[in-house]
């Protein structure tokens, strides 16, 4: 038979009630959310919950190595689906915060090329008005010698 003291069971099972007091108390303190908080909350917690289930299959591996029974294989797996889902949670939020980044920066880029473009179509239209314009063809008049030749219209036939 294995060498099992029954004294450390004995005061690993003493041990029990005070740990399941201390995560009572532990669960109890829960904060108040904010809207703003809640992204904050939802990563923090994912991540822990990560790491914890990363732990638990480690030591769950171990398990079903040295006692390879039909529901420890089944909690090993479950425990690795619930794993794998909250990692995808969290990599859903970190993809959507990486397309609104990218979204906010595309309509920048796009506000500044419109921005510029409209500069340089009122950089081309006239600052002149008709006013001015009839003002300066008047002011600015030269001369021009045009030597004709008049011909007799009745020739033109």
């Amino acid at each position: 038979m294995d060498d099992i003291n029954p004294d450390d069971l004995i005061s690993q099972l003493k041990s029990i009630p005070a740990d399941s007091k201390m995560l009572e108390r532990a669960a109890q303190d829960h904060p108040e959310l904010n809207k703003e908080d809640v992204e904050e909350f939802v990563i923090k917690n994912s991540s822990k919950l990560i790491q914890d289930s990363l732990e638990l299959i480690d030591n769950m591996k171990e398990v079903v190595h040295h006692m390879p029974e039909a529901e420890n294989i089944s909690s090993l797996a479950e425990l690795i689906k619930a794993s794998s889902g909250a990692i995808e949670t969290l990599n859903k939020i970190v993809i959507q915060d990486k397309k609104s980044n990218t979204t906010i920066t595309s309509k920048k880029m796009d506000i500044e090329s419109r921005k510029e473009l409209q500069t340089a179509d009122q950089s081309h239209a006239l600052t002149m008005s008709r006013e001015e314009i009839m003002a300066k063809l008047i002011n600015d008049k030269s001369v021009i010698n045009v030597d004709a030749e008049v011909r007799d219209p009745e020739k033109l036939n």
